[in-house]
């Protein structure tokens, strides 16, 4: 037992040795609402008091963006993926925009099973431009699906059956960490 725990502990420091260090952010960045008198993260404030039916706001996210082009290993033919900084990105989301250059975080409203996508379109010398688009995940289904692994295949079916008759309207949604992958 000893002997187990003791091989686990050195292959996790091992592979977390291995793993490439993310360059540092570069900068934080708060979108813009396009809305008419439209202020602040929460796009669609104004409208909610107008009495519109727009979703309902569920609090906001620091997204991070970050920039990656495949690059020659030295003194091989073989290819990794790099990440680079610089890149510059231009947001959109449904009621709102945003600039940003790479690496960086960028604050958007989340609106739970609503939330828009977000679209990038970024540019960085040298590389042909990218368009890269990103849904929220929901953070609630997949949580209790990584929670079930131990529970073995009855854990993942009871799972699967509560994610199905659960309502999503009450579920937390995410952005996942955006990947904009260029290319030359």
């Amino acid at each position: 037992m000893l002997l187990r725990k003791a091989v686990i502990l050195l292959s996790v420091i091992f592979l977390v040795g291995c793993q490439a260090k993310k360059l540092p952010l570069a900068s934080t960045s708060v979108i813009t609402p396009t809305f008419a008198g439209a202020s602040g993260v929460d796009v669609f404030a104004a409208k909610r008091q107008n009495g519109e039916i727009v979703p309902a706001y569920r609090g906001d996210q620091f997204v991070e963006v970050r920039s990656y082009a495949k690059q020659t290993v030295k003194n091989s033919t073989r290819k990794k993926n790099v990440e680079f900084s610089g890149a510059q990105c231009a947001l959109s989301g449904t009621g709102f925009k945003g600039n940003l250059t790479t690496p960086a975080k960028i604050r958007v409203p989340i609106y739970g099973h609503e939330s828009s996508e977000l679209a990038l379109r970024c540019v960085s010398e040298g590389y042909s431009p990218t368009i890269r688009t990103v849904r929220a995940f929901n953070k609630t289904k997949s949580d209790r699906v990584k929670g079930s692994g131990s529970g073995g295949v009855l854990g993942v079916v009871l799972v699967a059956a509560i994610n199905a008759a659960s309502d999503e309207k009450k579920h937390v949604f995410l952005y996942p960490e955006v990947a904009v992958q260029f290319a030359k």
